[in-house]
């Protein structure tokens, strides 16, 4: 797999096991990863964890990259109304592509009103955009490009439907 994938961190508090999983699974594909954050400060996961972003979210744009991934944990809720998180999501739906959110961080893609009428999971939806979403019990859940899952424990599988994704067909232009 010859693909880019951003993968977005929030400033601390990022679920460890939804960055690393994902992470490790897509390198090993031969996959290049770029993690993105608010910060180019170090910053720790709820499990202790220490990552540090190499893009600053405001700097990132979906064009260069192959998939964007939001890493959900607790501090994800820090990015619902940052608004270069929801420019970076809509950018990547517009662009055709492959976008995914796991745990809380489907709330942002709901927010960004990316995943209004769409099917999605979640560990919960908290904002009030999420009243448009197809909500689903489900531990991942594609519709489209987009994939959703509703927890750590889904880190995997979730990385996995990427993936397949992404092998599946060329980047589109």
């Amino acid at each position: 797999m010859n693909k880019i994938i951003a993968l977005v961190i929030a400033p601390g508090e990022f679920r460890d096991e939804e960055y690393i999983e994902p992470k490790t699974l897509f390198e090993q594909h031969g996959a290049r990863t770029v993690t993105i954050s608010t910060t180019l400060e170090p910053v720790t996961g709820m499990l202790g964890a220490t990552v540090q972003a190499t893009l600053l979210l405001k700097d990132a744009q979906a064009d260069n990259f192959d998939a964007v991934v939001f890493v959900g944990g607790m501090g994800a809720r820090r990015l619902y109304h940052e608004p270069e998180a929801l420019r970076l999501a809509r950018q990547a739906v517009a662009h055709n592509k492959v976008v995914g959110a796991i745990c809380l961080a489907p709330n942002i893609l709901a927010q960004a009103g990316v995943l209004k009428n769409r099917r999605a999971t979640a560990w919960a939806f908290e904002v009030p955009a999420a009243e448009a979403v197809n909500q689903v019990g489900e531990s991942v859940v594609r519709d489209g490009r987009i994939i959703t899952a509703n927890g750590p424990q889904a880190a995997t599988p979730f990385a996995q439907a990427i993936a397949e994704l992404l092998l599946a067909a060329p980047t589109p232009q």
